[in-house]
């Protein structure tokens, strides 16, 4: 046997012998995951109530593009409450009064997941920092897309999209300091695109598209910083000039 193709074949069954292997758990119906580990949903789920609980750190939630539905009156499709390195991805999660619910939750990820057509909040951050929310959408529900409240700091999120909300498009609330946002873009939300309430300070916004918003017609804007105190760079709204901050 050639030389480099034997030690090539070594190298492979020492690594299948002795790497460890990941084995997901599969999440067929709604649930309470008590336990750190890889999880999968399988297939789609329909929720009379809240649907998943994890009630562990250190877990990974791969929905797998399929859906999770709700009564379209109660409950969180994903609850998460004072958990630490949870990530929860691919994930559709729809009629709901919450879609995705961080409560005390730190240093964790919401990935390449759709929460919309909910009742309230399609993604809501409350009391919880130093995490990630990338490459999501938010749209269509009836309160916020995204919002930050009760002290969530230090939070960063990156290529989110909200369209369609009853209020606005992301929502930084009641204290929430020190987050940045990335890539966001906000349109055709009934209030403001983007809203930066007065006690939630010094966070950036980088790259932002917002446009057509304030679709009520009332005294709502693209951008909306109570008090002028968000760093900006590169900011955009219709028709897509540098715009003057609010």
């Amino acid at each position: 046997m050639n030389r480099n193709l034997s030690l090539i074949l070594g190298i492979f069954i020492a690594f299948a012998l002795f790497s460890p292997l990941v084995l997901a758990a599969d999440v067929p119906d709604c649930q309470s995951i008590s336990s750190s580990g890889y999880y999968e949903v399988n297939q789609t789920i329909s929720a009379a109530g809240t649907c998943i609980h994890i009630n562990a750190d250190d877990v990974i939630l791969d929905c797998k593009l399929y859906s999770i539905t709700g009564p379209g009156s109660s409950g969180y499709g994903i609850n998460v409450t004072g958990r630490n390195n949870v990530t929860i991805k691919n994930c559709n999660v729809t009629d709901f009064r919450q879609g995705i619910y961080f409560y005390n939750t730190n240093n964790s990820f919401i990935e390449n997941t759709s929460s919309s057509s909910n009742i309230w909040n399609g993604m809501i951050i409350q009391s919880s920092s130093n995490n990630t929310l990338a490459l999501n959408t938010a749209n269509n529900n009836g309160q916020d897309g995204i919002k930050l409240q009760s002290s969530s700091n230090n939070n960063t999120l990156i290529n989110n999209t909200v369209k369609g909300n009853l209020r606005s498009g992301v929502d930084l609330a009641s204290a929430s300091s020190d987050n940045n946002l990335t890539s966001t873009t906000a349109e055709y939300n009934n209030w403001h695109g983007v809203l930066l309430s007065s006690d939630s300070i010094n966070s950036v916004l980088h790259d932002t598209r917002a446009c057509s918003n304030n679709q009520s017609s009332s005294s709502y804007y693209d951008i909306y910083d109570d008090d002028a105190n968000t760093y900006l760079t590169r900011e955009y709204r219709h028709p897509y000039v540098v715009p003057d901050i609010v």
